[in-house]
């Protein structure tokens, strides 16, 4: 959902398909929680780079649980993820296809994990992404720049998140439910699974949380298919400054 409220105050506009992208639309809501307007389907068509002049179903396909995330900076922009990565300025209706995720799909939870936009020193960041492709990471930094293959360790990309205030932070959740962090935009990693596998045998879900309280450490969540949760805190030191 969309909810900028410099960009567009008092709305939110809000993104709604079922399986392999079926009516994908968008819905404009006021502050009584009140739709304006109909829906407005989302284009998808392909304006720059490979299948130009084509959509996204032409082109590439779609998968059965297709990703997609909106911009945590700029929540006009998006990045939708398939056998290629394609990133939208324009909330989905024109798309530029930036190149192949060297990705296998058929793990039946969803495809490519996607973190979009970040923050560093307290200035936005828009144009940072990292996607999970296989073995891998794709990251960039800068519109238009290099998209670079980070090695991690791990098997595969299950989640994937990233410090709200330090992109150069990210933590990886691999197939099996083991949790690795990079301080270092993927330089290297370090394992943070702790006692994990003896609160669930199937973690899904990572989440961080900074709080505003000064001083205090960053916390990740971590959230199982059977209800069990739990969290880890890093504060790494002597990296830049940064905390």
């Amino acid at each position: 959902m969309d909810s900028d409220q410099t960009a567009h105050p008092g709305i939110s506009i809000r993104y709604t398909s079922v399986q392999n992208f079926g009516f994908f639309n968008r819905t404009t809501w006021d502050a009584t929680n009140t739709m304006v307007g109909g829906f407005t389907p989302v284009q998808l068509l392909i304006t720059s780079g490979p299948g130009t002049g084509e959509t996204l179903f032409q082109f590439d396909g779609v998968d059965f649980y297709q990703p997609f995330v909106l911009n945590s900076i700029d929540p006009s922009r998006m990045l939708i993820v398939h056998s290629n990565i394609y990133e939208s300025l324009d909330r989905g209706d024109s798309l530029d296809n930036l190149g192949s995720t060297v990705f296998i799909f058929g793990n039946g939870v969803g495809a490519s994990p996607i973190a979009y936009g970040g923050r560093l020193a307290g200035v936005p960041k828009p144009d940072v992404f990292y996607v999970g492709a296989g073995p891998a990471l794709l990251h960039r930094v800068t519109l238009g720049g290099p998209i670079a293959m980070l090695s991690k360790p791990g098997r595969g990309a299950l989640g994937l998140v990233i410090d709200p205030q330090n992109y150069r932070h990210v933590f990886v959740l691999d197939f099996d439910s083991r949790i690795w962090a990079s301080f270092d935009e993927g330089a290297s990693w370090t394992e943070l699974t702790a006692n994990l596998p003896s609160l669930s045998s199937s973690v899904r879900v990572l989440e961080v949380v900074r709080p505003a309280a000064q001083g205090k450490p960053t916390v990740l969540l971590a959230a199982g298919s059977v209800g069990c949760s739990s969290c880890l805190t890093h504060e790494p030191r002597g990296r830049n400054g940064n905390r």
